[in-house]
């Protein structure tokens, strides 16, 4: 079987390498009402969170991004019902923060349909907690909500706030950021205090200051008022992303304005998520789908979409049902030793190796897919289900195994996790699932660690490209298919990728 590289139809090789530079919708929640205030005070009632959240959503928002701004003050979160209600309709990531002090509060909120759990307050009083998160759900889940306020107290003239801008830590922003990447987060979420909610510019100086190499994804926020300012920020080769509240909530930002910045270096905006595709709510219509409950993530977000395009959902841990099931999938926010220690518990594992011999149909999602393969070294060396006949590794260290074989030891400038929306770009074998138009010139959500680069006992795979790496993205064998990315988190496009598949798994 040959390699076949496909770059999509009118797309350039250069252009479509870029990982897309994610614009996030910030919603402030008091209760079960939106709210905005100035310099995180004065917070009034704007609207309501769904309705905001969907129209965002219908626009083309790359991801929704739901703060409590009052939860660290009363030590717990409300927006369990504000999820639910979310991501019934809404297929683009989500991620939800507010008073997280707990493997418990984060499981609640990933069980409610967030993707990934934001933390600030709690993890400020306790660092610890970074890494008992990090360990149960894996780093691409954690996100490390930073407020940062200009002090003359602090070296780098800005000092970490808490309980939503509120209380003054006597932490330095830069000794935060420099200290917390190294303990287990994915991703960074800073907020200038000082311009949020004014609409009168981000602040420039706080960018100017991260002049150190920033290890995870960072998004910025806070006073985006005008699409020169969100050009400029997005021009920079420091964030991966904007978060943007006031401005989008009175609509002096529209996010199909933002869409349509092209004229920059590292901008690539062009693609609507939702663009013009659409699919039915019967498209599933008659087909039954078991989703293993295996206690690791956001099964109700694949629940919702699944049920949303006409599917029969059946979400179980007895392994008698799932070994019958016609169609098994098995999805997963968290860590490999987590996921296979769970699946062990409930006497999973060796009721998807039977079926996997016996060529009945499992579909494996994210840490799902991970899965499948021999082994992995996330955290400690534990086998897998041994489906495919290779291990999951970090990401650096595909890295390093690409410098090895290319002789140069240059460290590529690279920050992991891989998270935001890619493409697929090269194809090996032949499906007897998936036909090429579902892949050309469609992007598609990522948020992993740790990741395949070669597997020699595929009838099929696809990969996707990041900054020289690639891991792969989609795997298949016999009747079984892998996805790395979150299809029913990359809207109409991933729903259609998911709906077929599972259309052509039921008739064979």
């Amino acid at each position: 079987m040959n390699k076949v590289l496909f770059y999509g139809k009118g797309i350039s090789k250069r252009k479509i390498m870029q990982l897309k530079k994610r614009i996030i919708a910030r919603l402030d929640i008091k209760g079960s009402k939106l709210i905005k205030g100035i310099r995180f005070e004065g917070l009034r009632v704007i609207g309501e969170p769904y309705k905001a959240a969907l129209k965002y959503y219908q626009d083309g928002i790359d991801e929704i991004f739901y703060s409590d701004a009052v939860a660290s003050l009363y030590g717990r979160n409300s927006l369990d019902d504000i999820l639910r209600k979310t991501c019934k309709n809404i297929f683009v990531p989500i991620t939800a923060g507010g008073a997280v002090k707990s493997v418990e509060d984060c499981n609640l909120l990933l069980r409610a349909g967030a993707d990934k759990i934001a933390i600030n307050s709690y993890a400020v009083k306790d660092p610890d907690l970074i890494s008992s998160l990090a360990l149960r759900f894996g780093e691409q889940c954690i996100v490390l909500s930073i407020q940062a306020r200009k002090s003359k107290s602090c070296k780098s003239g800005y000092e970490v706030m808490i309980e939503s801008g509120r209380q003054k830590t006597g932490i330095d922003v830069i000794e935060w950021i420099k200290k917390t990447q190294k303990m287990g987060i994915g991703e960074i979420f800073l907020t200038s205090v000082d311009n949020d909610g004014t609409k009168k510019g981000p602040d420039l100086d706080l960018l100017n200051l991260i002049d150190f190499k920033v290890q995870v994804p960072l998004i910025f926020g806070g006073g985006f008022g005008q699409i020169k300012e969100v050009e400029t920020f997005l021009n920079s080769e420091k964030i991966s992303g904007i978060s943007i509240g006031t401005a989008l909530h009175k609509n002096d930002l529209k996010i199909k304005d933002l869409i349509n910045i092209t004229s920059s270096k590292g901008i690539n905006l062009e693609e609507s998520i939702t663009n013009n595709l659409s699919i039915d709510d019967k498209f599933l219509k008659g087909i039954e789908v078991v989703v293993v409950d295996y206690g690791m993530g956001n099964q109700l977000s694949l629940i919702n979409a699944l049920e949303n395009i006409g599917a029969i959902v059946n979400l179980t841990y007895d392994p008698e049902i799932v070994y019958s099931a016609k169609v098994v999938i098995l999805p997963g926010v968290g860590s490999f030793p987590c996921g296979m220690e769970e699946l062990q518990k409930r006497n999973l594992k060796e009721i998807l190796i039977r079926r996997f011999k016996e060529k009945k149909p499992i579909i494996g999602i994210c840490l799902g897919m991970q899965l499948f393969f021999k082994r992995s070294s996330e955290f400690s060396n534990t086998e897998g289900l041994g489906f495919f006949d290779s291990e999951v590794i970090h990401l650096k260290d595909h890295i390093e195994i690409k410098n090895k074989i290319n002789s140069d030891k240059t460290e590529l400038d690279i920050k992991l996790p891989h998270v935001g929306w890619n493409v697929l770009v090269e194809s090996f074998g032949k499906s007897k699932f998936f036909s090429t138009n579902l892949f050309l010139d469609k992007k598609f959500y990522f948020v992993h660690n740790y990741g395949v680069r070669n597997c020699h006992n595929l009838d099929f795979y696809l990969r996707t490209s990041y900054k020289g790496i690639r891991p792969l993205a989609l795997c298949e064998k016999n009747s079984v298919v892998g996805f790395q990315f979150h299809p029913e988190r990359s809207g109409i496009s991933g729903l259609l990728l998911l709906g077929n598949l599972l259309k052509k798994m039921y008739i064979n």
